[in-house]
């Protein structure tokens, strides 16, 4: 099946693509790209951002994608799957810190990992669903 993208989406990935060609100008390394309301199709607007960035702009692109809850890592997961973007069966999930790392440092194109056991120890944190795409593992 086909999915076709909605007018903001296809305006937001083509404005986080502009916003990619500028930041790389300037030499950053990292990229917050845009924010979607519940119900607007961000898994889908992840996809094809990250599909056209593997398409457009050479690089090793490795593509973080950081959730709030687990139900919502499966869900990308699955749409990334179902689309062909990430194999069926690939561990590309982040348990903590040290697999984020080890996952970065390893050939993968999208890792996911989901905030929820972190927050848990910092109260104040706010939860967060982004795509950030960068060059280099975490410091």
């Amino acid at each position: 099946m086909k999915s076709v993208a909605r007018n903001h989406q296809f305006l937001g990935v083509n404005a986080a693509m502009e916003a990619l060609a500028r930041t790389r100008s300037t030499g950053e390394k990292r990229l917050g790209v845009f924010w979607h309301t519940q119900g607007s199709g961000k898994t889908l607007s992840m996809l094809w951002f990250s599909q056209k960035v593997l398409r457009r702009m050479p690089g090793a692109w490795t593509f973080v994608m950081v959730t709030d809850r687990r139900e919502l890592d499966e869900q990308l997961h699955g749409e990334f799957v179902d689309s062909g973007a990430v194999p069926k069966g690939a561990a590309v999930h982040a348990n903590d810190i040290a697999n984020l790392r080890e996952l970065l440092q390893a050939d993968h194109r999208y890792v996911s990992r989901s905030s929820r056991s972190s927050s848990a120890r910092r109260p104040n944190a706010r939860p967060t669903a982004l795509c950030r795409c960068c060059q280099t593992a975490p410091t």
